[in-house]
């Protein structure tokens, strides 16, 4: 009789009267082979995960300074200045008068040439605000003579779309044609104006939009939310 339960394949003799009670046994050598099999497992597991945790600390990482602006009042010229660093390390003088501030019995001489420097540094700086109004004055005076060049772009084109003879626009299309409703889908302000230029005479449109002082004509009105949520203005009898 072969027992079942045995990977032997050979008679087992505990399975002459009970072959349940049949059990596959292991030799020495076996046991001892899966038992330093499981326990050097168990060694490789436990290393891992101790470099593991060792490999995964946070480092601890340095901030990086940042410089900051500080505003200071100078105490020798009386100006307002700013102190650039990673603290608020600075004196009470500022960068130009560390050289010149006024010393315990300090002669006539050294406090002449402290306001002559303190002359200089005040001619300098009014120069420079002297040049940032000039160059925004030019700025203003293009930026005007541009909005000037194209409102008189829009009236060009706008206002050649008025009725015919036929009572149909010049362009062929019923009135109002496509060319006056575009500015009203763009911006309500413009619209209105180029409305109230179609009522004004030849003479003071061309000296509106043309004449030398064009560029600082009314200013047109910006497109205002609530005017596009409202819509058109229906007009009844």
């Amino acid at each position: 009789m072969v027992c079942p339960n045995c990977t032997c394949g050979t008679r087992c003799r505990n399975c002459a009267s009970t072959p349940s009670a049949c059990v596959a046994r292991l030799s020495d050598r076996q046991e001892g082979a899966l038992r330093t099999y499981y326990t050097n497992k168990q060694k490789a597991r436990t290393r891992r995960a101790a470099h593991g945790v060792v490999g995964h600390q946070p480092r601890s990482v340095a901030p990086i300074p940042a410089d900051r602006e500080f505003p200071r009042t100078c105490s020798c010229c009386g100006r307002r200045w700013v102190h650039r660093g990673v603290k608020d390390r600075a004196g009470t003088l500022c960068p130009q008068c560390e050289g010149h501030h006024a010393l315990p019995e300090e002669g006539i001489e050294r406090r002449l040439a402290r306001a002559e420097e303190h002359a200089a540094i005040y001619r300098k700086e009014r120069d420079a605000a002297y040049g940032a109004v000039q160059e925004h004055r030019r700025l203003r005076v293009a930026a005007y003579e541009s909005r000037a060049k194209w409102r008189a772009a829009i009236e060009e084109v706008v206002l050649d779309h008025d009725e015919g003879p036929d009572g149909l626009c010049w362009c062929g299309h019923a009135l109002p044609c496509r060319t006056w409703l575009k500015p009203d889908e763009a911006n309500r302000g413009i619209h209105c104006e180029v409305e109230k230029w179609s009522s004004w005479s030849d003479v003071r449109l061309e000296g509106f939009l043309y004449s030398e002082s064009r560029a600082h004509s009314s200013v047109i009105d910006e497109d205002e939310p609530e005017d596009d949520e409202l819509g058109p203005v229906e007009t009844g009898a």
